[in-house]
């Protein structure tokens, strides 16, 4: 099992030399893994952020949550403060 961190995800998706060498480990990592990375990336979610979206909607839930970046995404019940 491997644990990648964030630094590497980036280097992945920005296309760089290090992304590239990383690429085979980080393609045959976990499904939730590259979800979460993905999502992070598109909604510019930190990778905490990303995980927890990334588990919801994997599993089909409803995040709820007072976190304002969360806030018109699918599958969130967004509460302000």
């Amino acid at each position: 099992m491997n644990i990648i961190d964030s630094s590497l995800w980036l280097e992945y998706f920005a296309g760089s030399e290090t992304g590239n060498i990383i690429a085979d480990v980080l393609e045959n990592t976990d499904e939730l893994s590259l979800i979460a990375a993905s999502i992070g990336k598109k909604y510019k979610l930190p990778m905490a952020d990303s995980i927890i979206y990334a588990t919801n909607k994997n599993y089909n839930c409803t995040l709820w949550t007072q976190d304002k970046h969360f806030k018109g995404l699918d599958t969130v019940n967004y509460l302000e403060k």
